[in-house]
């Protein structure tokens, strides 16, 4: 009403307003309108109710701004439900929660967002506190936005007061217990194997106070020990002496150690005599168990009994040492045998060797071989035969041994003979290889060796058929030909100057001459005359031999000559001379009319002293080789050559000890290599004179 109006009833109108100053500091704005009877005076206050109203809206709102400011910063989710179990307010925290928006909550059944095995209980829950008979919160798997599941720990309290006129019924506080959940699952799981363990392994737990050496023993520890359950706990000095006698001073040393050091996790292994007169092993682990003061309540320990461990550490003791010495011997009578064993898986490729195979095939250890690395390391030439092998066995079939060439990591070759067989599962199936690789590079070298001395004894022995025949024709050569010139050269003293006959007579004197010669180069092959032996310097031998030969050797045939002083032999400088001579001559004949090289090399050895004749010739097959110190065997065109230089050459060098050798192949030249004893004399001074050819 306004002023005008009440003044006409006689009344009198006053309005007025104040601040509210609370408690915790906020101020809130009130009106008071206050009407008073004129004629009376009386103050009335009709309008006392609206200031109360007032107070009462005022401090609704601020409590519920308090309230959704705690609950929107707290880390849990607060929802507010009503009584159809429905979302009336979800805290912002679902959405850190479980990943749902709290807009998408309200209005919706709480139920939906529970797993459907935990619905009832939480439906129970709820129905309690809404009741008013909330008891313990209950731990559920709250449903994620994503399809997952978190446990949460649920609080449910009926809300009561202002606050729920009409609107809501519970309040639910809900925890994430994501994490203590998996803690107690680990840690159940944990008591499991636990209780497993011990009753697996007849464990037995003992404890022992050693400030009143009180002791007590689980019914598994007395049966360790070969003791009655009823029987009392024996004392610490008691228990020690049914410790071996050898283990007693270690045990009470590891047992008064815990506690007198407070070490944790002690362990020790003694030996026990238990009344029956048996041994027994035990592996014991103490600690210091402490109370919330930090101060030693008691020693806790586990016994095991590992009686049977230590019989089967010793058994596996003795199987390794019995296994070391097998594969000492092994390795032993696989060196004297030259013979390395292998294993190949032909699943992966993968193989096993010996250590003998490593210095077979001259290879660190550290090399890992495989099937293609072995295939790898033998010729070109043997890989196709070692794969086939290899195939053979991984079919199942024991294949014959082949052997293989090696080539070395220096440019040596080594010969091995390998064999296998295969290596099969107890259903049937090849699954490896095993074999073996002997070293058979000795034996080829001295089956080598073997035919070149039968070689040679069949050549020497036909040199020295050959010579014997040769020797005899040249004697009776020599025979018949002693009256012809002597005859001549006594008719041709009688003749006059003029004499038509002297050109006659002379060139039978001639040819009987060359006859003569010819005797002495058969005898010089055969042997049968003994050449003149006396300390020669080799080098000068030479060089005159091959001042000689470059004034009759074709202008197109370079001969040079590389000499070491020092050279020194026993022989006769004239033989020595011819052969230098006639190897020289027969390299010149084999170049031809082409251009080409003679070298002469001579040196001394140690011992020996080696002389060398190189040509740039054609070369010679193997059937000539074969042939080349035969006499009379010659390639040259009939007439040409006589076939005894080489022949002659090699009666004289095996006149003097000493060895001839030829290498040679058909484009690259031929080289003859002589070997000859060296001496230590002093060759007297002295002109070699050049024979007449």
């Amino acid at each position: 009403m306004s002023s005008a109006v009440l003044a006409t009833f006689g009344l009198l109108a006053a309005s007025f307003a104040f601040e509210l100053h609370r408690a915790h500091g906020t101020v809130g704005d009130i009106r008071v309108d206050v009407l008073a009877w004129l004629g009376t005076g009386l103050a009335l206050s009709a309008l006392l109710m609206l200031v109360r109203e007032r107070r009462a809206d005022a401090a609704l709102r601020d409590s519920e701004q308090r309230y959704r400011l705690l609950a929107e910063n707290v880390s849990d989710a607060i929802g507010v439900l009503d009584l159809d179990l429905r979302y009336a307010y979800a805290s912002p925290a679902f959405h850190t929660l479980a990943g749902h928006r709290p807009e998408e909550l309200v209005g919706r059944s709480a139920l939906d967002l529970v797993h459907p095995d935990d619905v009832e209980r939480v439906r129970a829950a709820v129905e309690a506190a809404a009741a008013g008979t909330a008891g313990e919160p209950v731990e559920y798997r709250l449903l994620t936005r994503d399809g997952g599941a978190v446990w949460v720990e649920g609080s449910m309290r009926r809300l009561s007061g202002p606050q729920a006129a009409g609107r809501a019924s519970v309040v639910a506080a809900l925890r994430n217990v994501n994490r203590r959940k998996q803690i107690e699952r680990e840690l159940h799981d944990s008591h499991e194997r636990l209780n497993f363990a011990l009753e697996a392994a007849q464990a037995g737990v003992w404890n022992w106070d050693p400030a009143t050496d009180r002791r007590t023993w689980s019914d598994s520890n007395y049966q360790l020990h070969g003791l009655d359950p009823a029987c009392p706990v024996p004392t610490h000095e008691a228990w020690l002496r049914i410790v071996h006698p050898e283990d007693r001073a270690a045990v009470d040393a590891a047992t008064r150690g815990i506690a007198e050091s407070g070490r944790r996790g002690q362990n020790f292994e003694f030996r026990i005599l238990r009344p029956d007169g048996t041994m027994r092993w035990l592996s014991s682990r103490g600690r210091m168990v402490s109370g919330v003061d930090g101060q030693a309540l008691r020693i806790s320990g586990l016994n095991f009994d590992v009686s049977s461990l230590k019989e089967m550490e010793e058994a596996l003791r003795r199987s390794e040492a019995r296994l070391r010495r097998s594969e000492a011997h092994l390795a032993r009578a696989q060196a004297v045998a030259r013979t390395g064993s292998w294993e190949l898986d032909v699943r992966t490729g993968e193989a096993h060797w010996s250590s003998e195979m490593y210095r077979i095939l001259d290879l660190p250890e550290s090399w890992q071989p495989t099937r293609e690395g072995m295939l790898d390391l033998v010729a070109r030439d043997a890989r196709d035969r070692l794969r086939a092998f290899l195939a053979q066995a991984e079919g199942g079939i024991t294949p014959a041994g082949i052997e293989i060439r090696i080539p070395g990591p220096e440019g040596g070759t080594r010969y091995g003979w390998c064999e296998c067989e295969p290596a099969r599962s107890e259903s049937g199936e090849v699954t490896g290889i095993v074999g073996t690789l002997q070293d058979v590079t000795e034996l080829r070298l001295a089956e080598t060796r073997r035919l070149e001395l039968e070689r040679q004894l069949q050549q020497a022995q036909k040199m020295e058929a050959l010579g014997t025949l040769a020797g005899g024709i040249a004697h009776d050569l020599n025979n018949a030909l002693m009256p012809v010139l002597g005859m001549t050269e006594l008719i041709l003293e009688e003749l006059p100057e003029d004499s038509r006959s002297r050109a006659d007579l002379a060139l039978v004197l001639e040819g009987a001459a060359r006859a003569r010669a010819l005797v002495r180069q058969i005898l010089a092959f055969s042997r049968k005359e003994a050449p003149e032996r006396r300390a020669v310097d080799l080098a000068e031998v030479v060089a005159s031999a091959c001042d000689f030969l470059r004034r009759v050797l074709p202008a197109a045939v370079d001969l040079r000559c590389r000499l070491a002083a020092g050279a020194v032999v026993l022989a006769d400088p004239m033989q020595l001379h011819q052969v230098v001579i006639n190897l020289v001559t027969n390299a010149a004949q084999a170049i031809g009319e082409a251009p080409g090289a003679i070298t002469v090399e001579l040196e001394k050895d140690g011992a020996t002293v080696r002389l060398a004749v190189a040509d740039t010739g054609p070369g010679m097959d193997d059937a000539v080789l074969a042939r080349v110190f035969e006499p009379f065997f010659t390639t040259k065109p009939v007439g040409e050559g006589t076939g005894l230089g080489l022949a002659v050459v090699h009666g004289i060098v095996a006149g003097h000890h000493g060895r001839i050798g030829v290498e040679s192949r058909p484009g690259a030249g031929a080289v003859f290599t002589i070997t000859l004893p060296a001496t230590t004399a002093v060759p007297a001074a002295e002109s070699l004179p050049c024979p007449a050819y």
